[in-house]
């Protein structure tokens, strides 16, 4: 299996994304996996889970799926989703087609957040997110926004011209790549 994307609850349960909507899941810190079924055949590009339990996935068909029976069955919840990232198992932010979106009920409904264009959300706690949009060709840009307040407001720390960015990924609340 080619991986996509990778996950650890902690250092022994982790769960890999591979081609055609598998998902691998190991108990013993990778000795062994074990393949989990997914409602749906689009690769798995972002894997989270919050506990044991209760974890999302997102296929590369835009489709977020649920769990919460540690992987056993997963639930397609929502459709046309970004990059995301759930604070605990209800309250989640997503990016994606331009802009940021909030859910309070795990996933299954989703509202926009006025005036912030983004394509994707990163945390590095409950409190501390960023949220990053690229423009459209030719008018590449790269916008970063921040929150220090569980994604409440959201402020614009900065806006200049670069090629289109993927991911984001902090260390601490100071110090991330694009």
């Amino acid at each position: 299996y080619r991986k996509s994307s990778v996950f650890f609850i902690d250092t022994l349960t982790g769960f890999v994304g591979c081609r055609e909507g598998a998902i691998m899941k190991t108990t013993n810190s990778g000795v062994t996996w074990k393949l989990q079924s997914t409602p749906t055949t689009a690769t798995p590009i972002q894997i989270q889970f919050i506990d044991n339990n209760t974890g999302w996935t997102l296929a590369s068909s835009g489709w977020l799926s649920r769990t919460t029976n540690g992987g056993l069955n997963w639930q397609l919840i929502s459709t046309d989703r970004g990059r995301f990232y759930f604070l605990d198992s209800v309250i989640g932010f997503s990016g994606g087609n331009g802009s940021i979106k909030k859910t309070t009920d795990g996933g299954s409904n989703w509202t926009q957040i006025p005036n912030i264009e983004a394509g994707a959300v990163f945390f590095w706690d409950k409190k501390n997110g960023w949220a990053y949009g690229t423009g459209t060709y030719p008018d590449y840009y790269f916008t970063l926004y921040n929150t220090r307040d569980s994604g409440k407001t959201w402020i614009q720390s900065q806006n200049q011209y670069y090629r289109s960015c993927r991911r984001i990924f902090f260390i601490d609340t100071l110090t991330g790549w694009a």
